[in-house]
């Protein structure tokens, strides 16, 4: 259940920056963006490069840190639209 929880919270960060109007949740699990939303291991990826924030690093913090609202949305906002450039998704979000 925790993992699901992490999974949803990723996803609605990710999913607002897409360009698709409302929260994920208007949308089923058969929609193109819904799904690539959920590709947390890019965005992952994706934030360590960004801002150099990884597993790795938060266990050597021993604490996590907590960022203000506009600083993630700014920050899902670049890995968002850097990962859309780097797998080419443009075209996939153009027809959806």
């Amino acid at each position: 259940m925790f993992l699901n929880e992490i999974m949803d919270a990723g996803a609605a960060l990710a999913f607002p920056h897409f360009g698709f109007g409302g929260w994920k949740e208007y949308y089923t699990g058969y929609c193109p963006v819904w799904q690539l939303s959920y590709a947390i291991p890019l965005w992952l990826d994706l934030l360590d490069k960004e801002i150099d924030l990884n597993l790795q690093t938060l266990l050597d913090l021993g604490t996590i840190p907590f960022f203000q609202p506009d600083y993630v949305s700014m920050i899902m906002e670049r890995v968002v639209g850097r990962g859309i450039y780097e797998q080419n998704w443009q075209p996939i979000l153009d027809v959806a």
